[in-house]
């Protein structure tokens, strides 16, 4: 798996458990932030061992990094629905994530581009400098 698709994953991750750089820096035995902001932004690779631990911190198996059918913090799904229990709609949107990361990754491979897939900044009020400069960075990648 990619580099910058373990950095997002991770990104997302923290962000899903609502952890500040700081705090995922001292779960990970960090020095600083910045180290944390490094490998989000791809400066930094992740060791194999920082990967472990990665594991451990969030009880996340080792495949929700390295999945490449896995669509997570590269994306939104935005439904209007009624009567559509939560958990279903969550089910959902893990199935179809599935299907969008199977195509946008095998489509290359025989020649076609995922013409569906659009690309989006994911960026809000709260977004720090480094968050603006790693999405960036993806946009132009």
């Amino acid at each position: 798996m990619s580099t910058p698709t373990i950095s997002i994953r991770l990104k997302a991750l923290r962000r899903q458990r609502n952890l500040s750089q700081e705090e995922a820096a001292r779960l990970f035995g960090f020095k600083d932030r910045q180290t944390i902001s490094a490998i989000e932004t791809g400066e930094r690779r992740l060791s194999a061992e920082e990967l472990v631990r990665a594991v451990e911190i969030f009880r996340v198996p080792l495949d929700f990094f390295t999945d490449p059918f896995l669509l997570v913090g590269e994306g939104k799904f935005s439904w209007r629905q009624n009567g559509v229990i939560g958990r279903a709609l969550l089910g959902y949107e893990e199935d179809a994530g599935r299907v969008i990361a199977a195509f946008r990754t095998l489509a290359p491979q025989v020649g076609r581009e995922a013409p569906l897939l659009r690309c989006s900044l994911g960026l809000s009020k709260e977004s720090s400098y480094e968050d603006a400069s790693a999405a960036g960075d993806r946009f132009a990648g």
